[in-house]
């Protein structure tokens, strides 16, 4: 086997040695470990900034002074100078604004996905289940949805009734239904982590084919 490229080895080394560093962190927590995440965070947060300036901030700042739109621009630039004095713990206040916009159009935008993109198709789901083929089926389906997105929605009504001297209790109706949505909602936890250590495991084994592969090439091209 010809040699590997110098950049291909030195990025194959720091590859296996930050990999290595990581799987550190099954002994506990190191210094070793927290190094690479360190640098891991400090690389992706460089990258993730360069971008969004390069690809976001400038490209639409340079559209709107090509477009003479000064009034806007203004105060785009007013809220980006608000949210730069976050950096100094004395003038943080200044940016609670800024903050306050991007929270909320997140908030917003959080909310809007979430009826459109989920409660309205469940919705709508429910609504043409009846007409499908296999009727007994899809009602099922459809009625364990809508019980579902129900009960989940109820647990998180926090609305109690203040009684003199004792503590504040949510009406027994809405706590029988919340504890159902509890157990919809605990089984898609359990989905989720399923899947997140399945993909771990996979992600681990491919990393330990990785680091196998590439020592393995090292000692043949040497």
């Amino acid at each position: 086997m010809a040699d590997l490229p110098i950049l291909d080895t030195i990025g194959g080394v720091l590859a296996v040695v930050f990999t290595l560093l990581v799987l550190f962190y099954a002994l506990g927590d190191n210094p070793f470990t927290r190094l690479a995440l360190h640098i891991f965070i400090g690389a992706a947060a460089g990258y993730t900034c360069a971008i969004a300036i390069k690809d976001v901030l400038l490209p639409n700042l340079l559209a709107m002074f090509q477009s003479g739109a000064m009034i806007e621009l203004g105060i785009v630039m007013a809220f980006i100078v608000l949210l730069l004095t976050k950096i100094s713990p004395r003038l943080a206040p200044l940016g609670n604004p800024s903050t306050a916009l991007l929270v909320g159009v997140g908030a917003a935008t959080a909310v809007g996905g979430a009826v459109l993109g989920t409660i309205f198709p469940l919705a709508t789901n429910v609504g043409t289940s009846s007409v499908q083929q296999d009727f007994f089926g899809n009602f099922l389906s459809a009625g364990i949805i809508v019980v579902g997105t129900v009960t989940t929605l109820i647990y998180f009504h926090f609305g109690a009734k203040s009684i003199p001297n004792q503590i504040p209790t949510r009406n027994q109706v809405i706590e029988w239904i919340g504890m159902l949505g509890k157990v919809f909602i605990v089984t898609s936890f359990s989905v989720v982590f399923a899947g997140v250590l399945s993909a771990s495991i996979l992600a681990l084994v491919d990393r330990l084919y990785f680091i196998w592969d590439f020592i393995s090439q090292l000692l043949v091209a040497g």
